[in-house]
């Protein structure tokens, strides 16, 4: 009887268990429970490869920033005033 009570026991905690993963699986997007393991694992090394692409261009971008920094240039006016352009460094 006791095997028995122990089995019954066992069986409801599998039952509960099962329904919490229902419960969880519930709120994912249904394209996400359609789609298998090794989709999944695709998209997120495309996701990876996006966000390694992207550090990438902004470390160029901030390359080319520091580039125009050095750069400055006197405008003569036609009435005689001369201006200097350069770039300041605002952050």
């Amino acid at each position: 009887m006791a095997n028995k009570s122990k089995l019954v026991l066992e069986n409801c905690k599998i039952k509960k268990s099962i329904e919490q993963l229902k419960c969880r699986t519930a709120s994912f997007l249904p394209a996400l429970i359609t789609m298998d393991m090794k989709a999944l694992e695709e998209e997120h090394k495309a996701l990876l490869s996006d966000n390694a692409a992207e550090v990438e261009y902004l470390q160029c971008l901030r390359h080319r920033i520091e580039q125009f920094k050095g750069i400055s240039h006197v405008l003569k006016c036609p009435c005689g005033v001369e201006y200097k352009v350069e770039l300041e460094n605002s952050g």
